[in-house]
């Protein structure tokens, strides 16, 4: 789970769009979604299935608009790509799940990595 502060429960089905942080996948079309989970190795994250194939890509940007966070450049390699359940059985919107793993990282990358799970992830 991500925030911007700590929450309860009942705090975050009330979170805004400023509080979601994003993966934005630098291919063509641009692919970007919700990050549903993270750590030092890689992370997950939902996307709406556009049914477009989107060119290959290895490097994604990590985007929290409620503070401004933004770690760009960000090498990876996908390790699993699959319809998630949705949340809403009746929706015709279809969502997919992408897991990355990060390859290396420049310091710097791993430095902001490590500030953004500390401050922004909750287990």
């Amino acid at each position: 789970m991500i925030m911007s502060t700590p929450a309860n429960l009942g705090q975050i089905e009330d979170m805004s769009m400023g509080e979601i942080a994003l993966a934005v996948l630098k291919a063509k079309p641009l692919k970007m979604g919700q990050i549903v989970n993270i750590s030092k190795g890689g992370l997950a994250f939902r996307y709406i299935d556009s049914e477009i194939e989107a060119g290959k890509s290895s490097e994604l940007d990590i985007l929290f608009a409620q503070t401004g966070f933004h770690l760009k450049q960000v090498s990876f390699k996908t390790v699993a790509d699959y319809k998630a359940v949705s949340e809403f059985p009746f929706s015709s919107i279809v969502m997919r799940q992408q897991n990355v793993q990060f390859r290396a990282m420049r310091p710097y990358q791993a430095s902001k990595l490590d500030y953004f799970i500390k401050n922004y992830t909750s287990k």
